[in-house]
C-alpha cells in the first residue's frame, strides 16, 4: 500500500477561500498553514518536507494545535493533514513520532470516535478522523518501531478499530487503509485490532461492500477492506475471531467469489469491471488459503455448501481475456493465477477426516475431480493445465485414506482407470520432451514441460500409495490389466 492514504485528497480548508490564509482560535497559524497550493509545493517531495518541520518551533506548534482544546475541529484536521503530507517521507517519521505526535494525534481522533461508533459524527468530525487516520497511518507505513510505539499509547488501536463502525465510505476506506499500515507484520498490533473486535467490525464494513442492497455505494471498497482482513488472518486468533463473528464469514467470502465470477463470466463484462473483480478476488484467495488450512473451515465448506462455489471458478472460465495493457499501468492481478489459487484451496478441503466420508457421497463432486484430471489433455494446452490435473489427483489421493474411502472411489467411481489413464499420458508428455532435449531443439522449453509433468506424475503415484494401502481386490486386479 502506497504511504499516501488518501493520495487524490485535496489540502481541505473548511472556512474561507483556498487563497487566504488559516488563522482559527487563539493560535496563528499562518507559518502552518500558508496558501493550499503553497503547502502542497513545500510538502511536494523529501527534501521540502525535512526542511519544513526542521524549521525553528515547528514540530513544537504542530504538537500544540492538536492537542489544545482551544484548536478547533477544522484546524485540527488541517494540522493532522499536515503530519500527513510530512510522513509520505520515510525520513521524517522517526521525528515525528519522538516529537509527541503520536499522543496528541491519538488524543484528536479519541474525541470523535465515540460520535462515529455510532454514527452520529457530522461532516467536521468525519474529516478530523480521516486527516488523523492518515497522519497515523503515513507515520506506520514501512516502520516497525513506529508501529510498537503506536500500540504502546492508551487506546490508540482502539479507537482507530471503532472507525470501522462508520458508514461514511470515505472514512471506512481510510480506516481499512490505515489499520493495514498500522498491522502490516506485526502480531502485537493484529492482537490488539483483534481484542477490539476488528473481525467482527471489519466483516460488517465488508457486508457493506458486498450485500446487494448496499453494493452500489460500498461496492468499491470490497478489495481495500478484505485486503486488510487478510493481514488480520496471519494469527491463529485472527482466524478463531472470524469463525465466531455474525455475518457468517466464509459464506460472506465465498459469496465474494460467487459474485465477482459471475461478473468475469458475462459475455458482456466490460475491461474495467473484469479488473475490479480481479483486483476483489485476489485478497479474497489470499484470506480463503489462510482458512482453509484450519480443520473445522475445511468441513464448513463442504457442510454449508460452498464447495460448489470453489469448484464452479474452476470448471467456468470467462471468455473474456485482458488484452496488452500500457506499461505504465499497474498489472492487474492473474485471473489464471487466482483459479489455480483455488483449486489448491479445493485440495486443503479433501484433507479434512470427514469430508472424506461426505465428500464421496456427491457423485458431482467426484465427477469433477476425474473431469479435472483431464483438463487441458490433447489440446495442445496440456501444460496450462497442468495445476488443476495435479490437483484432482491430489484430492483424490486425500479422499483416500481409509478402506471404506477407497472403496467407494474404487466401486463407485472407477477411480483408479482415471488415474492410471492419466498417468500413461503424462509419462508420455515426459518421453517426448525428453526426446526433444536429446535431439537440441527448444531444450529450455521441453525442461519446463518436464517439470510440470512431475508434478502431476508425483500426485498421481501419491494417490496411488492410499489406494494400494487399502489393498483393495478390484484395484489390484485393474493394475494388474
Amino acid at each position: 500500500m502506497a504511504a499516501d492514504m488518501c493520495p487524490g485528497a485535496a489540502f481541505h480548508c473548511s472556512r474561507g477561500s483556498s487563497s487566504s490564509n488559516f488563522v482559527h482560535g487563539n493560535h496563528d497559524t499562518t507559518m502552518l498553514f500558508p496558501t493550499t497550493q503553497e503547502l502542497l509545493s513545500t510538502l511536494g517531495d523529501d527534501a521540502g518536507r525535512t526542511a519544513y518541520i526542521a524549521a525553528d518551533g515547528r514540530l513544537e506548534q504542530l504538537r500544540t494545535l492538536l492537542s489544545d482544546s482551544a484548536t478547533d475541529r477544522a484546524t485540527a484536521a488541517q494540522t493532522a493533514h499536515i503530519v500527513a503530507e510530512v510522513a509520505k517521507s520515510e525520513s521524517t517519521r522517526k521525528t515525528l513520532q519522538e516529537a509527541g505526535l503520536f499522543v496528541v494525534l491519538v488524543a484528536r481522533l479519541g474525541s470523535c470516535s465515540a460520535a462515529i461508533a455510532a454514527n452520529t459524527a457530522d461532516a467536521e468530525a468525519n474529516n478530523l478522523a480521516v486527516q488523523t487516520l492518515r497522519a497515523l497511518a503515513n507515520m506506520c507505513y514501512d516502520n516497525e518501531d513506529n508501529r510498537d510505539a503506536l500500540l504502546e499509547i492508551d487506546n490508540s488501536i482502539k479507537y482507530v478499530t471503532e472507525c470501522l463502525d462508520s458508514n461514511d465510505f470515505n472514512l471506512l476506506k481510510i480506516t481499512s487503509g490505515a489499520l493495514l499500515n498500522i498491522s502490516m507484520d506485526n502480531e502485537s498490533v493484529q492482537s490488539r485490532v483483534l481484542e477490539c473486535n476488528g473481525a467482527q467490525r471489519m466483516l460488517r464494513a465488508i457486508s457493506l461492500a458486498t450485500n446487494e442492497e448496499t453494493r452500489e455505494k460500498y461496492g468499491s471498497l470490497a478489495a481495500h477492506l478484505i485486503n486488510t482482513l487478510s493481514n488480520l488472518l496471519e494469527i491463529e486468533k485472527g482466524i478463531t475471531d472470524f469463525l465466531s463473528t455474525k455475518p457468517d464469514g466464509l459464506s460472506v467470502l465465498c459469496n465474494v467469489i460467487k459474485t465477482h465470477h459471475s461478473t468475469i463470466t458475462r459475455p458482456s463484462v466490460t475491461q474495467d469491471a473484469f479488473i475490479e473483480a480481479l483486483e476483489c478476488l485476489e485478497p479474497t484467495v489470499t484470506c480463503l488459503e489462510a482458512l482453509g488450512e484450519n480443520d473445522s473451515v475445511q468441513h464448513i465448506i463442504v457442510k454449508d455448501g460452498h464447495m460448489n462455489t470453489l469448484l464452479d471458478f474452476v470448471d467456468h472460465r470467462p471468455t473474456f481475456a485482458l488484452p496488452p495493457l500500457d506499461t505504465d499501468d499497474d498489472e492487474p492481478p492473474s485471473y489464471e493465477d487466482i483459479r489455480k489459487r483455488i483449486s489448491r484451496i479445493v485440495t486443503l478441503v479433501t484433507m479434512n477426516d470427514k469430508n472424506m466420508t461426505d465428500i464421496p457421497k456427491h457423485a458431482d463432486v467426484m465427477n469433477r475431480f476425474k473431469s479435472w484430471m483431464t483438463l487441458g489433455l490433447h489440446t495442445g494446452k496440456e501444460q496450462e493445465e497442468d495445476e488443476i490435473r495435479m490437483s484432482g489427483a491430489l484430492c483424490i489421493g486425500n479422499l483416500a485414506r481409509s478402506d471404506k474411502s477407497c472403496s467407494v472411489l474404487m466401486s463407485q467411481y472407477g477411480i483408479a482407470l482415471s488415474l492410471l489413464q492419466l498417468l500413461n499420458l503424462e509419462v508420455e508428455r515426459v518421453k517426448v520432451g525428453t526426446a526433444v532435449i536429446t535431439e537440441g531443439e527448444g531444450g529450455a522449453k521441453a525442461v519446463n514441460e518436464i517439470r510440470s509433468c512431475v508434478k502431476v506424475i508425483h500426485a498421481v503415484v501419491g494417490a496411488f500409495k492410499n489406494l494400494s494401502i487399502a489393498g483393495n481386490a478390484f484395484f489390484v486386479r485393474i493394475l494388474l490389466e
